[in-house]
């Protein structure tokens, strides 16, 4: 069984003492599980696990799309997600931040989205809002390599992040949709208020959906509530699961840690602990020790997976650490 939870071991200090504090069992399968290295992200491990062929690093990932089709959206041949983020500048440089989705007020979205589209409308395009992501669809499909904001999370970006075949455009639409932000009328009153403002979209995940790449298999089980992960199975005829359905040869694939992360929303991260911890690790350790799970496979870091067996959990001289100590592999 695979476990796959984007950003788990990403967050600050804090944040992964929280995780010492909240989940036991997962410390519990880490003490016994073995650590071996990996080239990909836990997002890349969904989707290789779902595709007939590598993954290219010269194409962005179908996130968007994937998402897109989780969400029942108008058929377009090409999808990217918008990402509403601010930036900050320093002596060094200019520093990415978001998602501020969750951080605006339902109209403040309504009236962001009525602009936006409205200047988006010319070239063909629309922005729809999809909870934690923005989705921009294209008339046509986009050939890209961008930077992912799970990376760009305040961290230093330069303003040729996006390349590709084509770059110049998607770089000069992104140009101008900062310039029209600044002037957005959500923007002022948010700046009259001492609000973060929304400084421009992120594009990302451009990718396309291709049978080709992620054929018809109907013998795959995903549980997930991600939208991006239940439009990737539906894609690909994966069963879906019931979204804690856990057992031998499931695809399990939880995104709340991320969205936390990026949204900066410690709730949401207190409360997907939780349930991580009650739904899926407890159970899961239980499981291997009954001998009823034989392998499982913890995707939560981004060069590191964790792999755990019904013998490995028998090592009673094995002690929980704190999470801490393995982050990156450490």
């Amino acid at each position: 069984m695979k476990v796959i939870i984007p950003m788990l071991l990403a967050g600050d200090h804090r944040q992964q003492q929280e995780v010492d504090q909240y989940c036991p069992a997962l410390l519990a399968l880490l003490s016994y599980a073995r650590q071996v290295p990996s080239a990909q992200k836990p997002i890349a491990e969904l989707f290789a696990s779902l595709s007939c062929l590598p993954l290219s690093l010269e194409r962005d990932l179908p996130l968007a799309a994937a998402t897109a089709k989780g969400y029942s959206l108008p058929v377009a041949a090409g999808w990217l997600y918008a990402d509403l983020v601010s930036i900050s500048a320093d002596q060094n440089g200019l520093y990415c931040h978001g998602s501020l989705a969750s951080q605006l007020t339902d109209q403040e979205k309504s009236l962001l989205l009525d602009e936006l589209n409205q200047f988006l409308a010319e070239d063909g395009l629309i922005l729809y809002d999809c909870d934690q992501h923005w989705l921009l669809a294209a008339a046509q499909p986009v050939e890209l390599l961008t930077r992912d904001l799970t990376s760009a999370q305040g961290q230093s970006v330069q303003i040729d992040e996006i390349t590709g075949a084509d770059a110049k455009y998607w770089r000069s639409l992104q140009a101008e949709l900062g310039m029209l932000l600044q002037q957005s009328t959500v923007n002022q009153r948010r700046r009259d208020q001492g609000f973060v403002t929304v400084d421009t979209v992120w594009l990302w995940g451009s990718g396309q959906l291709l049978s080709a790449d992620y054929p018809l298999n109907h013998t795959r089980v995903l549980c997930s509530e991600s939208k991006l992960a239940q439009g990737l199975g539906q894609f690909c005829g994966a069963k879906q699961g019931a979204s804690h359905a856990l057992g031998q040869g499931v695809i399990y694939y939880n995104d709340c840690c991320q969205q936390a992360v990026l949204a900066g929303d410690d709730r949401l991260w207190q409360r997907t602990l939780v349930q991580l911890e009650s739904q899926v690790f407890k159970p899961l350790l239980q499981q291997l020790k009954r001998g009823q799970l034989k392998q499982l496979e913890l995707f939560i870091d981004q060069n590191i997976v964790f792999s755990v067996t019904h013998w490995g959990v028998k090592k009673f001289w094995c002690r929980p650490k704190s999470v801490q100590s393995y982050r990156n592999g450490n």
